[in-house]
């Protein structure tokens, strides 16, 4: 009706190429059925009816339409944006062994056992895809729908599925592993990324083996173990060395660019420069992504700001790592809420106290969009706000903000944490500012204890909650 209309929409609705837009699809379909003349076409009930609205404005496939794998995965994907970027290194895996097996077959005379090498990689990568499809899909699989529920349920069984392809089985696990990392279920994916390394020591080439040492460095900078970590990205670098390839050279790029962001999240902020200067002149003459450019340029300025006197060569430095992580993928990425975290915690310490707050918030924002409310990195974004807004003196906002960080960090992270510690550091500041001295004393013992059972930590962290310890009256 909305198409065939030729005056304008009635007021308060999109004009008429947006409102078909909108209109387009899943909706028209729900409408079409509600109004079906037979009645065993139409919804069963007023609740069957209700109940599509529902799975329409969750973003999930509607009963009106079927139930197809390819729209079932496009609906999976659109409301799992964030999550399903980490499928696309899966993917790309498994895209990589169905063409080297097209190339193989055009010479399967004169390489026949090689041929049916690959068609079995082919095969075996295949279905493993499509299995794992099935299980991000809730039509298919009603306990854990989602793709970090895929991807656990998917390890188990690899070591037969595999069997007698490791090296196969050591790109599905790193891929696996890699996407586990990113979507913040850190243990499993430590277990994966290690069984990667077992494979590759036995049949990779050193590139290989150095990918999954630059892997297992990133694991340990999410669990604030900054010692092991710069050993991973070291023993990466050693591998890479002397390779002149392209692959080698692009690793090693990214190696150094992971190395600056431990060492600056570790507190050694000269050394993080050094490191993002080392990423800058590695990419010279290679055609790096934008967001690894921005990635680097935002390691650099995360560093600089943290050195005194050099807090506008950071912010310049920010500036222009927005500027690339925007045209790489617009403003609704984790990449650019990170870079609009960290020029705020620039501006903090520069004393810019209002625009801190407004970029804390944005990225805040961005986090909960992309992530989702209890990804680990929502609740450092939440850190990091509630920090700004004791700094800003906003002590009773800054109660519930902090509150729910920590929720959202023992939820995240493994009982232990370091990062869980922040919260209640954050939480010691605001009681003792809200004249609470006794819950001032006991978050900041609780974080204190975390800080010192921690493999590395910033002694400044340390220093940060016995400064706030101190200064509390005795206890009754």
């Amino acid at each position: 009706l909305v198409s065939r209309r030729q005056a304008a929409p009635p007021a308060g609705l999109a004009e008429s190429g947006r409102l078909r837009l909108l209109l387009k699809g899943d909706l028209d379909r729900i409408i079409m059925t509600a109004l079906r003349k037979r009645p065993n076409r139409r919804y069963a009930t007023a609740a069957a009816l209700s109940e599509d609205i529902e799975r329409y404005f969750g973003g999930h496939p509607v009963r009106a339409r079927g139930a197809s794998t390819a729209y079932r995965l496009r609906k999976f994907v659109q409301r799992n944006q964030a999550a399903s970027v980490a499928l696309v290194a899966i993917i790309g895996t498994l895209t990589v062994a169905l063409i080297l097996v097209r190339g193989q077959a055009l010479e399967a005379e004169r390489q026949r056992d090689l041929a049916e090498q690959e068609a079995a990689r082919a095969l075996s990568a295949k279905e493993f895809l499509i299995e794992l499809i099935g299980r991000s899909d809730p039509f298919e699989n009603t306990e854990s729908a989602t793709l970090a529920g895929a991807l656990r349920q998917s390890v188990d069984g690899m070591e037969a599925r595999f069997d007698g392809q490791p090296a196969l089985e050591a790109e599905m696990r790193y891929a696996i592993g890699y996407a586990l990392q990113n979507l913040g279920e850190i243990p499993l994916a430590r277990e994966q990324i290690e069984r990667a390394q077992v494979l590759r020591d036995e049949v990779g080439a050193p590139v290989d083996r150095a990918e999954v040492f630059d892997a297992l460095g990133i694991i340990n900078w999410w669990e604030s173990d900054f010692n092991s970590g710069e050993v991973n990205f070291a023993e990466a670098l050693g591998l890479l060395a002397g390779d002149e390839s392209e692959r080698a050279r692009v690793l090693k790029v990214n190696v150094y660019n992971n190395l600056a962001g431990l060492r600056a999240d570790g507190g050694r902020f000269e050394a993080s420069v050094e490191a993002s200067d080392a990423a800058l002149a590695a990419s010279a003459g290679l055609e790096i992504g934008l967001e690894t450019q921005a990635s680097i340029w935002g390691n650099k300025a995360n560093a600089l700001g943290s050195i005194e006197g050099r807090g506008q060569e950071a912010i310049e430095a920010f500036e222009k790592a927005a500027e690339l992580q925007k045209a790489a993928t617009g403003e609704m990425h984790p990449n650019y809420a990170i870079i609009l975290n960290n020029l705020g915690l620039t501006h903090y310490m520069m004393g810019n106290l209002e625009e801190m707050t407004v970029l804390f918030e944005r990225s805040l924002e961005i986090r909960r969009e992309t992530l989702g409310p209890e990804h680990p990195q929502t609740a450092t974004a939440l850190f990091n706000l509630a920090g700004g807004q004791v700094a800003a003196g906003q002590f009773e906002a800054a109660e519930p903000t902090v509150l729910e960080a920590l929720r959202v960090a023992e939820n995240g992270w493994e009982p232990g944490h370091p990062r869980i510690g922040k919260a209640h550091e954050t939480l010691a500041k605001v009681y003792r500012a809200l004249e609470q001295p006794k819950r001032a004393r006991a978050h900041g013992n609780e974080a204190l204890a975390l800080y010192e059972a921690a493999p590395s930590v910033d002694p400044a962290w340390i220093a940060s909650v016995q400064s706030i310890l101190d200064s509390l009256p005795p206890a009754d």
